[in-house]
């Protein structure tokens, strides 16, 4: 007798983060930036004990954030801002 089964549900892989020499790289993917925003915030708070400290790399793809965007997104991490930018300081 031949029993159907569901699918499994395909993974989320719209937030993606990879430990690399050069730190953590979050990766986000395709969608709204806010709610994405919101998803990795509840990630990044769900491993603090193993991001923090760390250096992380934002790939935001074809996205263009300024400090302000990423501030506003992230607000429990004030000194977040894109390399170069010494505003946060």
């Amino acid at each position: 007798m031949l029993m159907a089964r569901k699918p499994k549900p395909e993974p989320d892989h719209r937030i993606s983060m990879k430990g690399t020499k050069e730190g953590l790289v979050v990766t986000v993917g395709e969608g709204e930036l806010p709610p994405l925003m919101n998803e990795l915030a509840g990630h990044l708070q769900h491993k603090a004990p193993f991001s923090r400290g760390a250096r992380a790399i934002l790939d935001t793809g074809p996205r263009e954030l300024t400090t302000e965007d990423v501030r506003r997104s992230l607000p429990q991490y004030p000194s977040a801002a894109p390399e170069g930018d010494s505003s946060h300081r």
